[in-house]
């Protein structure tokens, strides 16, 4: 989702799949969403809403256009218990960097439709697994039309202020300074929005594909984040689903990765060593929030694998 501090993936499992969820944001950047491949362990929600995410509540994305897409989508909901009635097959380009355009119409506007005519209260479906051959990437479009908007208004301020300053009188130092100063306010942030890119992660997108207004440059917060519990900041959306991808270098390396996940929560960890990546040392149970939070997670998720652990 967008930016609002550092990025720093939270991850929560789902199956075979890591959910990429960075805590606080909505969408953005790209590089985030690459797979992270975890076994069987909580979805880290809000304390209140802890809960398991069942098969039919996950959506199957797959990509028509791309070999191998929706045979590999069939096979995973086939070993996951997933209703076929949850496959969603699109037909966008197969490569992996796809155009706004091409975004827009080929993968958010059907997925929409989709859960609209699924999902109408938004109750049912929780996630959405994004299979191979699903594009990865969003290229910059230039700005949506509120930025655009926004530019038009900002610059018609700017120009109004510009003529006060030139006709202010010298004894007028006070207002002078004053009309200067919020000038100076105003075409910074026309160079900040003017700046600003919206290319993004497809995955990152699909998570506010419900939500049908939400400025493209820069970040939004994620209304998932704990951060945000009981808050609503400015540019908050309503909503937003947890999305995954399923996706490797080839098909048989992600139908592998399906079989291990299985394999592996049927027999256990069978590797020498397992390897975790928090930010910070255990803090114990000191009371924590935002990224501490899930940072003790990781901790947390150590103590049943035992050593040893890197």
């Amino acid at each position: 989702m967008k930016k609002c501090g550092s990025s720093v993936t939270v991850t929560a499992i789902w199956n075979d799949n890591a959910i990429g969820l960075d805590h606080l944001f909505a969408h953005r950047p790209p590089h985030l969403f690459y797979l992270l491949l975890f076994l069987s362990a909580p979805v880290f929600l809000p304390i209140s809403e802890c809960r398991a995410l069942d098969a039919n509540k996950i959506v199957v994305v797959a990509n028509r256009s791309a070999a191998d897409s929706l045979a590999l989508a069939n096979y995973y909901m086939q070993k996951r218990g997933i209703p076929a009635q949850n496959l969603f097959v699109i037909e966008a380009a197969d490569k992996e960097h796809c155009s706004r355009e091409e975004y827009v119409q080929s993968i958010a506007l059907p997925i929409r439709k989709f859960l609209a005519d699924q999902d109408p209260m938004k109750i049912h479906f929780q996630g959405i697994l994004s299979m191979y051959g699903v594009p990865l990437t969003i290229s910059d479009s230039g700005l949506g039309l509120k930025e655009q908007a926004k530019l038009v208004e900002l610059r018609g301020k700017a120009r109004l202020l510009r003529l006060r300053v030139e006709k202010s009188k010298p004894a007028d130092m006070g207002e002078n300074q004053a009309l200067k100063k919020e000038l100076d306010q105003i075409e910074t942030r026309i160079a900040d929005i003017s700046s600003q890119e919206n290319s993004a992660a497809v995955d990152s997108e699909i998570a506010l594909v419900r939500e049908k207004d939400y400025p493209l440059a820069s970040w939004v917060p994620n209304p998932l984040c704990l951060a945000y519990i009981g808050k609503k900041p400015a540019g908050m959306p309503a909503g937003a689903l947890m999305v995954s991808r399923l996706d490797g270098p080839t098909p048989g390396i992600v139908r592998r990765m399906i079989d291990d996940s299985l394999a592996a929560e049927k027999k256990g960890l069978q590797g020498k060593k397992a390897y975790f990546d928090a930010r910070w040392p255990d803090p114990g149970n000191k009371e924590l929030s935002g990224y501490a939070f899930y940072d003790r997670s990781i901790h947390r998720a150590i103590g049943p694998v035992g050593e040893p652990y890197v």
